[in-house]
């Protein structure tokens, strides 16, 4: 059951840094918040976003190494409020950024590195594009690192 409410997407982000900072700590990666002073209204389901950007961050410690750095950015647009994970990990080749939110798809080379289903990535655009009438994407360079770009809707357009 989806339960959308009126929340500040920043605050929703600096929960989603909070959980993460023991995981990265952990792995001695600087995680960091780089959020817009402004006030990012945002319609959605709290539960469902906070868990989309928590994967998200997720992976992105996941996927780099000790030593590296993962950035969560926010800001708004004229029409959206945007936020990013960007990291300084393994990074993706042209072909696995066309097809790594597909259910089940893995990058071949870093499984490895982290195990999981390949699902998760397939539920956060799930959540962003289905329920929340957003967009995902991603650019990413191998060697270099990613950065997903998760695109919303902002409260003042949905109102207007």
């Amino acid at each position: 059951a989806v339960n959308k409410s009126a929340l500040s997407l920043n605050e929703l982000l600096a929960e989603a840094l909070g959980v993460m900072q023991p995981p990265a700590e952990a792995k001695q990666i600087e995680l960091q918040g780089d959020f817009s002073p402004l006030y990012l209204g945002v319609l959605a389901d709290r539960d469902m976003l906070l868990q989309g950007a928590i994967n998200l961050l997720s992976n992105a410690v996941k996927y780099t190494r000790s030593g590296g750095s993962v950035t969560l950015r926010s800001r708004m647009t004229d029409q959206e409020v945007v936020f990013e994970v960007q990291d300084s990990g393994v990074g993706l080749s042209p072909e696995d950024c066309q097809k790594v939110f597909e259910k089940f798809y893995r990058v071949r080379k870093d499984r490895d590195m982290a195990p999981g289903t390949g699902l998760g990535l397939a539920l956060v655009k799930h959540i962003v594009e289905d329920v929340h009438g957003g967009r995902i994407e991603v650019q990413s360079e191998l060697g270099r690192g990613s950065t997903f770009r998760i695109s919303l809707p902002c409260l003042a357009q949905l109102s207007a």
